[in-house]
């Protein structure tokens, strides 16, 4: 999580001389990256360290609770970095993707960030894959319908919230 905080802060300070909107950062993860992301937005808030907080996260079958067997070998650290336990009004708008058949991660992760996120008022879009297993989205992992449909949510929720401009290409 530290080095992520850290290569926010580096994009955020260096945003003039790489042609970046330290305004619209992004981030984006599968699976234990789904829980790095996550907790940029939520425990990197909660800390207080807005510079290395993102302006909008993309999860993709993340991990979100590590009171869960995920966090079993963190113990008492399990909490306080389980993105789950910090989302507040400062979560970044969400995108959650995650196919309803994971056989790694229980879609539970998603559907109870989700619900936070919208009992606080954030901006929250949980979009639940119909039989797609773990790692749906994965070029040269996961089926190309999986990849497919993960950029096109992608697309919209970015175009929606203005960090992309232009019509979204359509995929068949």
């Amino acid at each position: 999580v530290a080095d992520c905080q850290t290569a926010i802060a580096y994009l955020r300070r260096h945003a003039a001389e790489l042609g970046v909107d330290p305004k619209r950062i992004a981030v984006v993860g599968e699976s234990a990256g789904g829980h790095l992301a996550a907790a940029l937005g939520t425990v990197t808030a909660d800390a207080g360290l807005i510079e290395s907080v993102p302006d909008a996260l993309v999860l993709l079958n993340p991990i979100t609770d590590l009171t869960t067997r995920w966090g079993e070998r963190l113990g008492s650290s399990a909490g306080r970095l389980s993105p789950l336990g910090h989302i507040s009004k400062r979560t970044p708008p969400t995108l959650l993707i995650h196919g309803n058949a994971d056989s790694v991660v229980d879609i539970h992760h998603s559907r109870a960030f989700h619900q936070r996120m919208l009992e606080l008022g954030n901006q929250s879009r949980l979009v639940e894959v119909p039989g797609a297993d773990h790692a749906f989205a994965v070029f040269g992992f996961g089926p190309v319908q999986g990849n497919i449909l993960a950029i096109v949510e992608i697309d919209h929720f970015l175009s929606a919230l203005g960090y992309l401009t232009g019509a979204p290409i359509p995929f068949k």
